[in-house]
């Protein structure tokens, strides 16, 4: 069978220092002050709400690369680059003058609960935590299918928020685009299957009340099988010692002969030799690993989380993940985050 192939993409990374950020946030024009509005690093739980005046302050402890976003329902996000971390203290939203329900796609010709249906097999996925998460806000959700190119695309004009009660977190996800794409397969349920998943957007991570051992071990499997600790593992030299390897077209490849890592301007850049490979974990998993930029080089965060998202594509294992498998990006359920500790089970 023909691996299924996920992007998922948090929009651009950025690196930003441990440090300490403030401002005010406006409408851009009535000048007016906008209360409530959500400011957060994308895809953590590290964020906050604007007060009475529109001020907001949040903290970064450590460096990790995702950016800074502003928010607020009917105006566009407000992305803070690392350039203008310190320097900007007045932010102005602009209304969202986009009306998704002016979307029309003339032959759409599935029922909303058959396009509801891949829409949270593929949005939420379906392992544990996707099948015990649950989406709030249904109704805000729309969908499309084109039986042109057999696509199935979804919008919203506000956040979905998913409670996620495996792993303990309630997610807003606000999505940037959404789309599966189905190819014909006549072993399928309904003779089509989805051959790639590409989700773009930005989270933010809300912890559910009573968090109990059960779901804290839940977090830490779901840390022990995730993108960000093989990442974490190249970054600290532990790939090894946790039980990665790596095939190439030659069979086993020791991680040092395949992995280059170079010191550029200052920061740490990882690549890897082949365009095409496969990574193995302890768990005796596969998950291949497609390159697409041959002069690629990847900055990888104290968390994992590396970048540039967009030239790397992950299919298999990692492939699968959803949103219901996500984990905050500054999740380290192990010692310290700074250190190279970690758990091998």
């Amino acid at each position: 069978m023909r691996p299924l192939f996920f992007l998922f993409c948090l929009l651009c990374f950025v690196s930003i220092q441990a440090q300490s950020y403030s401002g005010y946030v406006f409408d851009e024009i009535t000048k007016d002050t906008i209360i409530g509005a959500s400011v957060y690093f994308d895809g953590t739980s590290i964020g906050t709400t604007t007060d009475e005046n529109g001020f907001f302050q949040i903290e970064s402890k450590e460096k990790i690369n995702t950016p800074l976003l502003v928010s607020y329902v009917g105006y566009t996000t407000f992305k803070v680059d690392d350039s203008a971390l310190g320097g900007i203290t007045h932010i102005y939203l602009k209304e969202d003058q986009l009306n998704l329900n002016e979307v029309v796609v003339f032959d759409d010709t599935w029922s909303r609960e058959r396009k509801m249906k891949h829409f949270k097999k593929e949005f939420l996925g379906q392992g544990k935590g996707g099948r015990k998460s649950r989406i709030k806000n249904e109704y805000a959700i729309k969908l499309r299918f084109n039986r042109s190119d057999s696509t199935l695309v979804a919008f919203s004009n506000e956040p979905i928020l998913v409670e996620n009660q495996y792993l303990g977190y309630l997610v807003s996800f606000r999505i940037k685009e959404f789309r599966i794409q189905f190819k014909f397969d006549y072993k399928a349920a309904e003779g089509l299957r989805a051959s790639q998943v590409y989700l773009n957007g930005n989270s933010f991570f809300t912890e559910l009340p009573n968090i109990t051992p059960k779901k804290n071990r839940a977090r830490k499997r779901s840390y022990l099988n995730s993108l960000p600790r093989i990442m974490r593992s190249i970054r600290n030299g532990t790939t090894h010692e946790l039980g990665y390897t790596f095939y190439g077209k030659t069979g086993l490849v020791p991680p040092g002969r395949f992995i280059i890592k170079e010191e550029v301007a200052g920061k740490t850049l990882y690549s890897f030799k082949e365009l095409q490979f496969y990574i193995r974990d302890i768990f005796g998993d596969n998950s291949l690993v497609t390159v697409k930029d041959r002069s690629a080089r990847f900055e990888i965060d104290a968390y994992g989380n590396h970048s540039p998202w967009d030239k790397i594509v992950f299919a298999d294992k990692f492939g699968l993940r959803r949103v219901g498998d996500m984990l905050p990006l500054d999740y380290y359920p192990f010692g310290s985050i700074s250190g190279k500790d970690d758990y091998l089970p």
